[in-house]
């Protein structure tokens, strides 16, 4: 629950900062956290960017955790059943 607190207050603050719609501040956030950047919305304040580099940072973080995570898993199950490969 906190981070979905965090996120909304995150998004709102965006949106606020870029005058843009609530959905539009959302579209930004998740669109910058997952690195993707479309280009179609960008950062016009000095504020919005320091925010924009905030949120690309951590979804750059969890990235990183998740793909860590995933290949550990990976790793342990090649481990544990040796044929699965073939």
């Amino acid at each position: 629950m906190l981070l979905t607190d965090d996120r909304h207050r995150g998004n709102t603050q965006l949106a606020l900062l870029q005058r843009l719609s609530w959905s539009e501040g959302l579209y930004l956030a998740w669109i910058t956290a997952l690195t993707i950047g479309y280009g179609d919305l960008t950062p016009k304040t000095g504020a919005a960017r320091l925010r924009c580099i905030a949120i690309a940072l951590v979804g750059l973080v969890f990235s990183a955790l998740f793909t860590g995570i995933a290949l550990d898993a990976c790793g342990l199950t090649i481990e544990r059943y040796p044929g699965i490969l073939g």
